[in-house]
């Protein structure tokens, strides 16, 4: 039962109980009983009204006890609520939070597979002789040096490839864009394995033809990639693969 209800009763019992006593007070004398059957009369409705008046008191307190338990009760659970909501929403953050860390995690495995495979070319086309670094360099490419040299380029076309493909991300996922200069430092890495790549499609053709016709100091982004400049320099390895590369690992793991 409401409180509200709940008072409304005990006052309705009042006010009866108050007519009733004023009729036995007032009117009940004009009846003619004998005077001893009216002060009977008139102490019960006394007896009667302090019954009600203990109902009353006793009834009020419980309800104000009650109402105050409900009050209570309500706001324990919309403080467990609120809880319960906070908590929810802590746990969205953190999901959200590992979501990107995982996103970027693989992320950075890609580039790094990427510049492991560039790296590990370099240095196989150097143990093939395709170097300028030891003073060894070849005048005419041999057919051995020439098919690895073709097998070489597929490992960097696959390279290169998913570099240009990680631009694009950086360039359009939002967990990547707001990373500073990462779509140019993948742009640099990309870019300078397509130089290398263009010149193989330049040479190829010619070395499929007369093998001899091609002079390997001609292949400037080859001696490049594998010789004393793939150590320093504008068109080096290190300033445009492994430097760009360390930056990049630096950017994104900072992030995650």
């Amino acid at each position: 039962m409401k409180f509200k209800t709940l008072v409304y009763i005990l006052g309705g019992l009042l006010m009866l109980a108050v007519a009733g006593i004023f009729m036995l007070v007032f009117l009940v004398p004009d009846t003619g009983l004998p005077q001893y059957k009216i002060n009977i009369a008139v102490e019960a409705a006394k007896s009667l009204f302090q019954l009600i008046v203990v109902v009353l008191i006793g009834g009020t307190v419980t309800a104000l006890i009650k109402a105050f338990e409900t009050s209570n009760k309500e706001n324990k659970e919309s403080e467990e609520e609120k809880r319960r909501l906070i908590r929810l929403e802590d746990e969205k953050l953190h999901e959200e939070a590992k979501f990107r860390s995982a996103i970027r995690s693989d992320y950075l495995k890609r580039v790094g597979t990427s510049y492991r495979v560039a790296k590990a070319v370099s240095r196989d086309l150097r143990a093939a002789g395709l170097t300028n670094k030891f003073n060894l360099s070849p005048t005419i490419l041999s057919e051995y040096q020439v098919t690895f040299y073709r097998e070489s380029m597929t490992q960097i076309n696959e390279a290169q490839l998913e570099l240009e493909a990680l631009k694009i991300e950086a360039m359009s996922l939002p967990d990547l864009v707001e990373l500073p200069n990462l779509d140019n430092l993948l742009r640099s890495m990309e870019q300078y394995l397509g130089k290398i790549l263009k010149e193989y499609q330049e040479v190829n053709p010619k070395l499929e033809h007369n093998r001899d016709s091609v002079s390997f100091e001609k292949m400037k982004r080859l001696n490049e990639f594998t010789g004393s400049a793939s150590e320093g320099g504008s068109e080096g390895f290190e300033d445009c693969l492994a430097t760009p590369h360390d930056k990049i690992i630096q950017l994104v793991a900072n992030r995650t």
